[in-house]
């Protein structure tokens, strides 16, 4: 059926999402670190994104790629650059959506395209067209939970997004990397006999 250990992984990488989701939602956002790309001359100059919520994300990337891929502190911190670049982006294209349905399913497979690309940068057990590929559908996907925020964006209705996101994002990245790594090198690169 799977791999037991990638499942195992994707479980508990699903798992830090839904904390990292939770933690999201109810933690209140500092305007004063809200970020605008409206000067980019891509996005409206009134859409902001706070950054909070790609930090919390990305301590979660970070752990992943420590733990998954090789205990180096650099690269896993490069986790954190990752999903802020990704949440921020991410952000400001649901924005540009009239849509919510729209906003949501774009904004969350460029931010699964995002942090997937910059995964891949630094673990080659994640590079693979299929393996992002799969994020970005997931990431899509997850994004039109977007749906059920309501106008005031209270915090039972931002927990469906943040967690439903982060956890699918967080377990297609971890099992997409255990799987890999799981595969014997020698098996790998054998002919079949026959």
């Amino acid at each position: 059926m799977g791999n037991p250990s990638a499942l195992r992984d994707a479980a508990l990488f699903a798992a830090l999402g839904a904390l990292s989701g939770v933690v999201c939602a109810v933690f209140p956002m500092f305007e004063a670190l809200n970020v605008s790309l409206g000067w980019t001359g891509l996005f409206s100059s009134r859409g902001t994104a706070p950054l909070l919520p790609g930090v919390f994300f990305g301590l979660v990337l970070a752990a992943l790629i420590y733990f998954l891929y090789a205990a180096e502190w650099l690269r896993a911190m490069s986790g954190i650059l990752t999903s802020v670049v990704a949440w921020v982006i991410a952000v400001h294209v649901a924005q540009e959506f009239r849509d919510l349905w729209a906003g949501g399913l774009v904004a969350g497979a460029v931010g699964a395209a995002i942090t997937g690309a910059g995964i891949a940068l630094v673990m080659p057990s994640y590079r693979s067209a299929a393996r992002v590929a799969l994020t970005v559908i997931m990431g899509a996907l997850a994004g039109l939970l977007l749906l059920l925020i309501d106008s005031d964006a209270s915090v039972l209705s931002l927990i469906p997004l943040y967690v439903g996101w982060q956890s699918t994002v967080a377990a297609s990245i971890a099992y997409a990397i255990a799987r890999h790594n799981a595969i014997p090198t020698e098996t790998a690169l054998k002919p079949a006999a026959g």
